[in-house]
């Protein structure tokens, strides 16, 4: 039996081609169209609508947290620390640490916190409880001496808290005791004790700064 002879492409007809291109072509199609999306989406991410930077972290810590109180802390540090036209954002972020937590929402707060921590996201961290020593005892809260001596923090002494006051063998100022303090115990209102510390790779200092004077005000 003889075979069909082929016809050529250009012999075709407009719906003919557009079969043939769709029968041998469509996986090329789907390709090219899949890595213009992404080449697009790249661009409009980083290049024409990047994200906001992120230049100051709150992590608050505790069993229940006001929620409407963390967005208007949020909104007013946005007005304190960031300049004007400056595509940058703060955080102000909850963590519950209730022990009447759903498992998986336990898990993935401690993976978050867990990130954050590795990657040095945190800044400012407000504890209810004495949750700090956690952070404390595996270094990871910041000496507040020198903060002290350059005047970004300026507290009463008998606010401050020492390491060896807590089993950590340093006699440096790590915490704040900050319970009795009106902006703190609104944001934790079931917390008794509510302390204050600096992740130990906080950068932004002069937000850090302009942020401590606006909650201790």
């Amino acid at each position: 039996m003889a075979e069909k002879p082929h016809t050529k492409f250009k012999e075709l007809n407009i719906e003919q081609k557009i079969e043939h291109i769709w029968e041998y072509y469509k996986i090329h199609i789907f390709t090219s169209i899949a890595v213009v999306l992404f080449i697009a989406w790249l661009m409009n991410h980083y290049i024409i609508n990047p994200p906001p930077e992120i230049t100051l972290d709150v992590s608050v810590f505790g069993e229940y947290g006001d929620n409407e109180v963390f967005f208007e802390l949020k909104e007013a540090l946005d007005l304190l620390v960031i300049e004007e036209g400056v595509n940058e954002t703060t955080v102000v972020e909850f963590f519950s640490t209730g022990e009447d937590l759903d498992a998986t929402v336990t898990q993935g707060n401690m993976s978050k916190m867990a990130g954050k921590a590795q990657i040095g996201e945190f800044d400012i961290m407000i504890f209810g409880g004495l949750y700090y020593q956690n952070y404390l005892q595996e270094g990871a809260l910041m000496s507040l001496n020198q903060l002290i001596d350059n005047g970004t923090l300026d507290v009463k002494e008998e606010l401050l808290i020492k390491g060896n006051d807590v089993m950590y063998d340093s006699d440096d100022y790590y915490v704040v005791d900050v319970s009795n303090i009106e902006k703190f115990s609104k944001m934790l209102p079931s917390e008794d004790e509510i302390y204050l510390g600096i992740f130990y790779k906080a950068q932004p200092i002069e937000q850090i700064k302009l942020t401590l004077e606006y909650l201790f005000k």
